[in-house]
């Protein structure tokens, strides 16, 4: 297991150089979170964001949450509205949304959670590069968090109870300085 993750790392040390986000916009008004099937890790980004923005009072900020496929499931797992509920984020109605173009355009940043998923959102939008981050380069990482954690949140589902929790706080951290950055745009 050791050798896989420092293989990994080694790989992720040179790839990650090129996974670099664009400037953030001047104003943002519209924040999309997407991942794989949009039960797990972008309904809770998406949700947390829009929580976090209401209590620091900042409104007219629209924060929505898609999949790249949406046929995995048809709701949130237990394990992530159980571990979504610690962030006062109600996951229990959550139905996962096909990622569109109308949602893609309506939108000024659109967030991922892996560098997989910038890929797909570059060929199929090649116009639109500036309006796509990856929401792991947010986040403050803790000591000892390798290459690869860096540029992945790694997708908890299936995974069990401990994936996220780990998961959760990891892309509340990013989202904690999204938030940040929205609120300097309103300033």
């Amino acid at each position: 297991m050791e050798f896989k993750r420092a293989a990994r790392d080694a790989v992720w040390a040179l790839r990650e150089r090129g996974v670099q986000n664009p400037p953030w916009p001047a104003r943002v008004d519209g924040v999309l979170f997407v991942c794989y099937g949009n039960i797990c890790r972008s309904p809770f980004a998406a949700r947390l964001a829009a929580l976090r923005l209401e209590q620091a009072r900042i409104s007219g900020i629209r924060c929505a949450s898609a999949g790249f496929r949406t046929s995995q499931r048809a709701a949130s797992p237990p394990d992530a509205v159980a571990t979504a509920r610690r962030y006062q984020v109600q996951l229990e109605d959550n139905r996962p949304t096909l990622l569109s173009d109308e949602l893609v355009r309506s939108h000024d940043v659109v967030f991922v959670m892996e560098p997989g998923h910038l890929a797909q959102l570059r060929r199929r939008w090649p116009t639109e590069h500036a309006r796509f981050f990856l929401l792991p380069r947010f986040e403050v990482p803790e000591p000892g968090v390798g290459p690869f954690e860096r540029v992945h949140f790694v997708d908890p589902f299936g995974r069990g109870e401990a994936a996220f929790v780990d998961s959760y706080a990891r892309i509340a951290r990013a989202v904690d300085r999204v938030v940040a950055l929205c609120a300097a745009s309103r300033s």
